[in-house]
């Protein structure tokens, strides 16, 4: 396979229906889509202060196979809007204008660098004889050219990579999954590598006291860069999970503390995020757990120099409640988290809840000013009054294939949101991108 080919955009049409908005401006959209360029705000006859929720571009990814995408992220100076899943994309974040792309062996985890000169990518892809590893690659963020490649193999069977994140120093980055222990089960395999060489600083691995199922989901870095936070589940051979949180001196690797939450009776509990907050005193970690109705959402705060658990909170407005994404407030006084069955706000401080709506979503992440949140999922994005939950407004992409939205970045100026997916109905797959005024 190949590393680094330019294709030109393929945009196609896309209206947007505001909640108590007009349409205006759909049909210039749609008509340009149908003319195959990228769909500008200009070229709808906006200025420069876009109404809210408006769309500003929509782009399409269609490679030499099934594209799909699964993460995005902006650049730190919000010039430039990067996607992954089958492919590494790099937008011009004003224009939608195709900057670069490179065809990526089995990425699905994104990360900027915080200088914005380097774009990070982890997936697994399958070696000759190794089978299924972690694989990570840096990209130069202004031409997309590859600067290192490195493969975790665990020496045993399959390695999933689930998540990546970057040191605020931009010095490091780490990687964590699950890796094959050869005996049947996993353990937690959580790797540094050097940010600027890809060389490996250190592996740590983690194996349950029952020597069973152990597979991270998460991992988030302290402000301060000093400690890695790892969540996922831990097994026992009975089939019961914990959430599992382990905290990682960030330069050695070695343990801080490791804390279990296991659920009202002892039933299946597995973490899905871990976020910090941005003061880097709490821990949050959200992720489903199976009660006696049916599984509901739980997120749990931890001290983060200590582990002590400092609140838990379930939240069960249905049946079967499942999570996908977390975020913190620029402040740190808000916890977001949101799922299959709907958003819930909580108190940092205390785990009171502030607020919560339903309706499934993918991913949830809040303005850099802290004054609105963000949900992407399905066909459709919404902004919620970060502080009382009042709806702002709603945008749906409606392409003439449907869309299945995954992930969602806001600019750090706060005035566009940029959510990524894939196309449905078609014979081939495409990655979606779409801009919208924040």
């Amino acid at each position: 396979m190949y590393e680094h080919i330019a294709y030109g955009g393929v945009v196609a049409a896309a209206v947007v229906a505001l909640s108590g908005l007009g349409a205006g401006g759909a049909g210039a959209s749609a008509a340009a889509g149908r003319a195959g360029h990228t769909v500008g705000y200009a070229a709808m006859g906006g200025t420069a202060g876009a109404v809210p929720g408006t769309q500003l571009w929509v782009q399409r990814h269609n490679g030499p196979a099934d594209d799909f995408a699964t993460s995005v992220a902006v650049s730190p100076d919000g010039r430039t809007v990067f996607i992954t899943g089958s492919s590494t994309v790099a937008y011009n974040a004003a224009t939608g204008a195709q900057l670069w792309v490179n065809r990526t062996k089995g990425g699905g985890h994104l990360a900027v660098s915080p200088r914005g000169d380097r774009v990070f990518v982890a997936g697994i892809n399958t070696g000759a004889t190794t089978g299924e590893d972690y694989r990570t690659v840096a990209y130069g963020a202004a031409t997309g050219a590859r600067l290192w490649v490195h493969r975790y193999d665990g020496g045993r069977t399959q390695d999933d990579v689930y998540s990546m994140a970057v040191s605020p120093s931009g010095g490091t980055v780490f990687v964590t999954g699950f890796s094959g222990d050869g005996e049947g089960g996993n353990d937690y395999a959580t790797v540094a590598y050097n940010a600027a060489t890809g060389a490996q600083r250190w592996v740590q691995r983690y194996n349950g006291p029952e020597n069973w199922w152990d597979s991270a989901s998460s991992v988030a870095v302290s402000p301060g860069g000093g400690t890695v936070f790892v969540t996922g589940v831990s097994y026992d051979r009975g089939y019961s999970g914990d959430y599992l949180t382990l905290a990682y001196n960030a330069a050695t690797g070695s343990r801080r503390w490791a804390a279990r939450y296991n659920g009202p009776g002892n039933l299946d509990d597995w973490a899905h995020s871990v976020v910090v907050s941005p003061g880097g005193g709490t821990v949050f970690v959200t992720g489903t757990s199976e009660g006696p109705l049916g599984d509901d959402y739980v997120t749990v705060a931890y001290n983060a120099a200590t582990g002590a658990r400092l609140w838990a909170k379930r939240y069960n407005p249905g049946r079967y409640d499942t999570v996908d994404s977390m975020a913190v407030s620029p402040t740190g006084r808000t916890v977001y988290v949101t799922g299959s069955s709907g958003t819930v706000a909580y108190n940092a401080a205390t785990g009171a809840k502030l607020w919560a709506h339903d309706g499934g979503f993918a991913s949830v992440a809040a303005s850099p000013g802290g004054s609105t949140v963000y949900l992407t999922g399905g066909p459709g994005t919404v902004a919620y009054n970060a502080a009382t939950g009042v709806q702002r407004w709603a945008a749906h992409y409606t392409g003439p294939d449907g869309y299945d939205a995954r992930s969602l970045a806001v600019s750090p100026s706060g005035d566009t949101v940029f959510v990524t997916g894939t196309s449905l109905g078609t014979a081939v797959q495409e990655a979606i991108t779409v801009a919208f005024s924040g």
